[in-house]
């Protein structure tokens, strides 16, 4: 949570009640990753690509749809 807060501030495109309600949702979002199927962290974008490659890939040869 600290470094996306580290991120929209200097980002600077939202105003403090937006980075608040992000900061919020992601909050919730993150409580839930338990719910999830994957993990990417996106903090290196030729890992995440390729994470996300390879979760596509497995998606792809899932036996129930």
């Amino acid at each position: 949570m600290a470094e996306l807060q580290r991120r929209l501030k200097r980002r600077g495109t939202d105003t403090p009640a937006v980075m608040q309600r992000r900061l919020r949702e992601a909050g919730r979002e993150c409580a839930a990753g338990a719910s999830y199927d994957y993990l990417i962290i996106n903090d290196k974008l030729d890992q995440t690509v390729e994470a996300l490659a390879q979760v596509c890939q497995a998606a792809r040869h899932r036996l129930s749809r």
